[in-house]
């Protein structure tokens, strides 16, 4: 059974190791402190519960099945994107034998992964343009306020 460090995690869920060790302190992820120097350890099976459970995670071990690979994510090196864990994938299949990924799959699951991404990018910038249009309605009506105030203080 693989373990793995507070860092190790950290690294491949391209996190801060503070952000490991909350998910321990707050039962999320279960770990056993082995000494005072070495800190937490987590067992392979604690840490795919844990992925499982979490929505962001989640959506990486479906990444990996929608690859049709039976591979547990936690053995995989996540830093470095999508690219680096196909590559990892695609290695980590060749050494145990598992079914290997097409280029057709692969080349689906990229595009698909493009795609995604190209909506997710056009939604923020429409919200990026909802907030400048916003902000601009705000300005200007820091502007009338600012009006009516000196308007005012001539009054007087």
């Amino acid at each position: 059974m693989d373990t793995y460090t507070v860092k190790q995690i950290a690294d491949m869920l391209n996190t801060q190791p503070e952000t490991v060790r909350r998910w321990i302190r707050s039962g999320k992820l279960h770990a056993e402190k082995m000494s005072r120097k070495e800190g937490h350890i987590v067992t392979d099976d604690s840490l795919n519960k844990f992925l499982k459970g979490s929505p962001k995670y989640a959506r990486m071990i479906a990444g990996t099945a929608a690859l049709g690979l039976a591979a547990p994510l936690v053995a995989l090196p996540v830093v470095g994107g999508i690219a680096a864990t196909y590559m990892a994938i695609a290695k980590k299949n060749k050494e145990t034998g598992e079914r290997s990924v097409s280029k057709e799959e692969t080349r689906k699951f990229i595009t698909d992964e493009i795609e995604r991404r190209n909506l997710s990018i056009q939604q923020k910038i429409n919200t990026i343009e909802q907030l400048q249009r916003e902000i601009a309605n705000d300005q200007q009506q820091i502007a009338e306020c600012n009006f009516v105030l000196a308007q005012l203080e001539g009054e007087e």
